[in-house]
């Protein structure tokens, strides 16, 4: 298993660096539950900044490796899933832990009987899952496969200038 995972940069790089991101992303989420609102902001958006700049990396280590492109960008979207799910997973055991009282604070926000009715466990277990999915599908894989694309494409624009002041055709 290990030398298969070695001998494919983009399993290697994509676990990785998957794993890094979304343990980083979950020290992030506690350390910002343990500040005033305002420096939690900021928190997240260094942290979102942080995680872009990873897929970027991602992708110009792949295509610096293969001088594929398009692998950079498929390293980038397993970074982003791996770490997207990593996070998930935490968020879903803390939501099962504290499901009672995430149930009861929603249904305490909700004003009028109707609404209240509608608050079950399945309702905040399927939402969660339904949130996390969102996450994983979106900010992980498609922003991870973006953002390597570009990360990619800086190795990619180095190479052709480098050919072009060598009087090579690219």
């Amino acid at each position: 298993m290990m030398i298969a995972i070695k001998e494919r940069p983009i399993l290697r790089e994509g676990i990785l660096f998957g794993i890094g991101i979304g343990i980083f992303q979950v020290i992030l989420g506690f350390i910002a539950s343990l500040v005033p609102p305002g420096v939690a902001s900021w928190i997240a958006i260094i942290g979102f900044l942080l995680t872009l700049f990873v897929y970027m990396y991602v992708g110009f280590r792949i295509t610096r490796e293969t001088g594929a492109l398009k692998k950079g960008a498929m390293a980038g979207a397993l970074t982003g899933g791996i770490a997207y799910l990593v996070n998930g997973i935490v968020s879903l055991v803390a939501t099962l832990v504290n499901l009672d009282a995430i149930r009861l604070a929603t249904q305490a926000t909700l004003k009028t009987p109707a609404q209240k009715a509608a608050i079950t466990n399945q309702v905040i277990i399927s939402s969660t899952l339904f949130t996390l999915l969102v996450l994983i599908l979106f900010f992980g894989v498609i922003a991870g496969a973006v953002f390597a694309f570009f990360g990619g494409r800086l190795i990619d624009s180095r190479r052709r200038l480098a050919a072009m002041r060598s009087g090579r055709k690219t």
